[in-house]
């Protein structure tokens, strides 16, 4: 089945986020921190569902504080894209710094995320 609508251009707006023209000439961005963070693939799907254990729990001595894990603390700096690849004709796959490679954005993903405001003259410039 035909995607509806498709991405005529793509562009680095700044150094936080992707710029998105389609084809019925809206521009969108979406911020890369947003991107990773509702990454699609089924493994961030089932992160994203869990029932994490919470970092103070109260006893009967007051509260006990969980030590948390290594995957747990963020890294040095936000996460980046390093590679933005087509599927077919009608997502990308996205690279990410943090070795994260898994998920499919289809067009009609990435235009439902898009924040469509007017950018700045200054945004215009950027990128």
């Amino acid at each position: 089945m035909p995607t509806s609508i498709r991405p005529t251009a793509l562009s680095k707006l700044g150094d936080d986020r992707l710029q998105i023209t389609w084809d019925d000439g809206r521009i969108g961005t979406i911020v890369w921190a947003k991107l990773r963070e509702v990454c699609p693939c089924a493994s961030c799907n089932e992160d994203r569902h869990k029932i994490f254990e919470p970092l103070a729990k109260p006893t009967e001595a007051g509260l006990s504080l969980r030590v948390l894990q290594e995957k747990e603390i963020p890294k040095h700096g936000p996460v980046k894209p390093t590679a933005l690849t087509a599927v077919g004709n009608y997502a990308y796959k996205i690279v990410w710094s943090d070795g994260h490679d898994t998920g499919i954005f289809t067009f009609e993903f990435l235009h439902s995320l898009c924040d469509f405001s007017p950018l700045s003259a200054g945004e215009r410039g950027r990128g």
